[in-house]
């Protein structure tokens, strides 16, 4: 199949001293559209979006529109860019050809979505195999005492016990009650499902952690088990994971025991280029 010749006309705008847009057309129309900020401090920059009219793709516009923004950035000093995406979209394969043309680092993944609904989510044969031994408790993370708290915080600020990422005390005003649990031994916490409401229909499972010495030996997961199982039994329909490629123990337990009962599982990839 051969497609017709476009010679896009480009034009850059800079809204502030952070956003640039490059808009492609062809014949005073508009087909295509670069989006990215820029971060002067650091020299760097992010494209935030690539996108060319369906009817006008595999003409080289978007490669184009790529070359546009790498110029524009040299210009204004600019020495690192990068680009975040995630691989369901149509376009995705024709985005890292055009990238890999142009030299930028081949794909890496930054997190795993995942979501499930309600029903797929209860026929998980794990979530029911799993119990702790005496001395482990499970309780709702609304009746975190203000003692337990200082201890958690005080621990960490002495020495590091958990990420960052995955403190239970992060976006507090939005968290989610109905499954936001803790784990205890004996009096200590000692780990914890913190979940938050996306949307009436759908709950997000943030922060999954339990003490590094224990997760080996499967304690975390009768707590990601009773926090699912609360949801579904409420019935809110849909439930939702992010799980960084930093945690690999996690990622090959949705891969292995999750990824069946899925609606859907899509990557957020990074690449990047040295200008």
């Amino acid at each position: 199949m051969t497609f017709p010749s476009y010679q896009p006309a480009l034009q850059s705008v800079q809204f502030d001293d952070s956003i640039i847009a490059i808009g492609a057309s062809v014949e005073q129309k508009p087909v295509g559209l670069g989006l990215a900020r820029l971060y002067p401090e650091e020299e760097a920059a992010i494209i935030l979006s690539i996108f060319v009219e369906s009817p006008y793709r595999c003409q080289g516009i978007g490669t184009a529109l790529l070359a546009h923004l790498e110029q524009v950035f040299k210009q204004r000093g600019c020495r690192y860019v990068e680009l975040v995406y995630t691989s369901d979209q149509t376009t995705t394969p024709a985005l890292e050809h055009i990238l890999k043309k142009a030299g930028w680092t081949p794909p890496e993944l930054r997190v795993l979505i995942c979501k499930a609904a309600k029903e797929q989510m209860i026929q998980a044969s794990w979530l029911h195999k799993y119990s702790l031994p005496a001395g482990f408790t499970i309780f709702t993370w609304s009746d975190l005492t203000e003692a337990e708290r200082s201890r958690i915080l005080e621990k960490q600020n002495t020495q590091a016990w958990y990420p960052e990422v995955l403190s239970p005390f992060l976006e507090e005003d939005k968290r989610e009650p109905l499954n936001s649990l803790g784990l205890r031994y004996q009096k200590e916490v000692i780990g914890w499902m913190i979940t938050h409401r996306l949307a009436p229909d759908t709950i997000r499972y943030s922060s999954f952690f339990v003490k590094k010495e224990l997760q080996k030996v499967g304690r975390g997961i009768p707590l990601l088990a009773e926090s699912i199982k609360i949801q579904c039994s409420s019935h809110i329909p849909y439930g939702m994971w992010t799980v960084s490629k930093d945690n690999p123990a996690m990622l090959s337990f949705v891969k292995r025991r999750m990824a069946s009962y899925m609606m859907s599982i899509k990557e957020s990839r990074g690449v990047s280029k040295v200008l």
